[in-house]
């Protein structure tokens, strides 16, 4: 009579993507979807909350600047905004490096000035791509109006006429208080005027009264005597 059969254990191995696991992943995927499902409007805004919190401690490392920025994202935005295209002479910031080059080109550049000074069409087009060149950038912003739809109060080169800064406001007020205020010079004339008026003022009172001071005298010198004016009784 034979020996009963009997399975002795043995290990197996399975690689991650063996059919053996096919069942399992298939239940692991309805589990998490059934899981999602079961969360709470509380639990998913406190997770959005954390998120937040984790996003928001980016800041700009530029020196100077420190913008805070929610994630890598905004960061990268930022710096292809604000810190790539920038004039190195004024600090302005433009979008693009072409407008960037424009600007150096037409406000910094002696030899461009010299250029439109001569009459010749220095001005390019805004836009990328038109072949426009113009002789100011007046005739430039109407093409730019007329052609490509901008806004007629667009403006490439900022001015700063009608806007004076901070310290050029503190300048202007500073100048109109030390021309409204009187000079020494002036004081000391409106002065002396004032006492020239008031002696004046005495004589002509003196004069009227028919009063002469003993150490009036009127003449001339003869042989050393003075002949003084003799007074004579009021009736």
């Amino acid at each position: 009579m034979g020996a009963f059969p009997a399975w002795s254990a043995c290990r197996r191995r399975f690689s991650p993507d063996d059919a053996f696991f096919n069942a399992g992943n298939v239940e692991r995927e309805l589990q998490a979807k059934q899981v999602s499902l079961n969360i709470s409007e509380e639990e998913r805004a406190y997770i959005g909350r954390i998120e937040d919190e984790d996003c928001w401690l980016v800041n700009c490392s530029i020196a100077g600047c420190g913008a805070p920025l929610r994630g890598v994202e905004e960061l990268e935005n930022h710096h292809l905004i604000r810190h790539t295209a920038v004039c190195s002479v004024c600090s302005s910031c433009f979008p693009t490096k072409r407008l960037l080059s424009l600007h150096i080109s037409e406000t910094h550049d002696s030899f461009f000035k010299a250029k439109v000074a001569r009459n010749h069409p220095m001005y390019e087009c805004l836009v990328e791509g038109c072949p426009g060149v113009f002789f100011s950038d007046k005739s430039r912003k109407q093409h730019l109006v007329d052609k490509h739809k901008f806004p007629s109060s667009f403006h490439f080169h900022k001015s700063t006429k009608n806007h004076p800064s901070q310290k050029q406001r503190q300048r202007f007020k500073a100048k109109s208080y030390m021309d409204s205020a009187p000079k020494p010079e002036e004081a000391a004339m409106s002065v002396d005027v004032d006492e020239l008026s008031s002696a004046i003022s005495k004589l002509t009172t003196a004069a009227e009264s028919d009063h002469v001071p003993q150490s009036i005298s009127f003449g001339r010198k003869r042989g050393g005597l003075v002949t003084r004016h003799s007074r004579h009784p009021r009736n």
